[in-house]
C-alpha cells in the first residue's frame, strides 16, 4: 500500500473550494452543498457524479487537459476529496441518462471502460497538483483492454419521476409572480397529485426556493 502525504492546509483549501461553490448534496448530509459527515461517522459513502461532471472528467483524462480552468480544479478536487476520504464514486446514473438519450448502450459502454479505468489510475497527489495550480495537466490515461458491455439504457419509471420533479421545480423557480412559499406549496400540491413523495427532490425544491427546511419543522 502506497502512503501519501498530504499538507492539512492543503486538504483545508480543496474542502473550503467544494463548499464555497456548493458542488456535494444529500438530503442528511448536505443538504445546502456544505458536507457535515459528523452524526455519521464509519459509514460507507458512495458519491454519485452527474453528467456535466462525468463529460468534463473523460475529456480531462483522455486530453490531459481541458480549455475550463475552473471545470478543471472543480473535477480535480472532487477526485482528490472522494479519494481522501475513501469515497467510492459511480457514474452509472450518468451513463443511464445518457444511454437513454441515445437509446443505445454502445456509447456508454465506451465511457463507462474510461471512467472504470481512471478511477484507479490516478493518485490523490495527480489530483491535488491539478487542483492547486501546481499544473494544468495530468498523465493521459492509458487504456487497456477490451470493453466491458453492461445494460444501460433500462427503461426506470425512478428516473423519470425525478426528471419530471425536476422540472416542476425548475419551471415554479422562474414564476417570478410567486413568493417562495408559494412555491413549495404548489410544488407539493402538483407532487401530491401527480407522483410519489420524495425527501431528496423535497429539499432540493426547499434549496432553490430558498426555504429554510428548519422553519418548516
Amino acid at each position: 500500500m502506497k502512503v501519501y502525504y498530504i499538507k492539512k492546509n492543503d486538504f483545508k483549501s480543496v474542502t473550503e473550494f467544494l463548499t464555497e461553490k456548493k458542488i456535494i448534496f444529500h438530503p442528511e448530509i448536505s443538504p445546502a452543498g456544505y458536507p457535515d459527515f459528523s452524526n455519521y461517522l464509519g459509514r460507507k459513502y458512495l458519491l454519485i457524479i452527474d453528467r456535466n461532471i462525468l463529460i468534463g472528467l473523460i475529456e480531462l483524462c483522455t486530453k490531459g487537459s481541458i480549455k475550463d480552468k475552473n471545470i478543471s480544479k472543480v473535477i480535480g478536487s472532487l477526485m482528490f476529496w472522494a479519494e481522501i476520504n475513501n469515497i467510492n464514486i459511480t457514474a452509472g446514473l450518468a451513463l443511464s441518462e445518457y444511454a437513454y438519450h441515445k437509446g443505445s448502450d454502445l456509447e456508454a459502454n465506451k465511457e463507462n471502460n474510461i471512467f472504470l479505468q481512471l478511477v484507479n489510475y490516478y493518485s490523490p497527489e495527480d489530483w491535488l497538483h491539478l487542483v492547486l495550480g501546481r499544473t494544468h495537466e495530468i498523465p493521459k490515461l492509458q487504456l487497456s483492454g477490451k470493453v466491458q458491455d453492461f445494460v444501460f439504457n433500462i427503461e426506470n419509471d425512478h428516473f423519470k419521476m425525478h426528471y419530471a420533479t425536476m422540472l416542476h421545480i425548475m419551471w415554479l423557480y422562474l414564476q417570478d409572480g410567486m413568493q417562495e412559499h408559494e412555491k413549495v406549496i404548489e410544488f407539493l400540491r402538483w407532487n401530491d397529485e401527480n407522483l410519489l413523495f420524495c425527501r431528496y427532490t423535497f429539499r432540493t425544491s426547499c434549496y432553490y426556493f430558498q426555504i429554510d427546511l428548519k422553519t418548516l419543522e
